[in-house]
């Protein structure tokens, strides 16, 4: 799950709720808002491609 420290549609906090999920990642993308993709897409790409399969 990856989470924008600055998104003003969700609460970062909730992030945690993730943790109940087996196997979750939980990464953060600081100083991006809810448009992951047009605000960092260079750090969003290199979370997503770093996951892997």
């Amino acid at each position: 799950m990856i989470f924008r420290d600055s998104d003003p549609r969700w609460d970062p906090a909730s992030a945690h709720q993730y943790e109940a999920v087996p196997g979750a990642k939980l990464e953060y993308l600081r100083g991006v808002g809810h448009i992951a993709m047009l605000e960092d897409h260079d750090a969003l790409a290199r979370l997503i491609l770093d996951h892997g399969p």
